[in-house]
């Protein structure tokens, strides 16, 4: 199985274009935000734009390299 990641800041259209390629190749698309649990969801969101990158680098990386 192959996975496509489009990565790009906040209103770029990654959403647009990754459904319109996942459509156009009939295979199932997965809008990264689900992985967040709704309380992390918050958190990103009532966080201020400058911190907001750093804190979802934390959120995916450090759990990684701990393990």
């Amino acid at each position: 199985m192959k996975i496509i990641a489009f990565i790009g800041p906040e209103g770029s259209g990654k959403t647009t274009i990754a459904s319109t390629v996942a459509k156009h190749f009939n295979v199932p698309f997965i809008d990264g935000d689900s992985f967040y649990s709704p309380d992390i969801r918050q958190r990103i969101e009532n966080d201020s734009p400058e911190n907001k990158d750093q804190l979802q680098i934390d959120l995916v990386y450090k759990p990684l390299l701990s393990e």
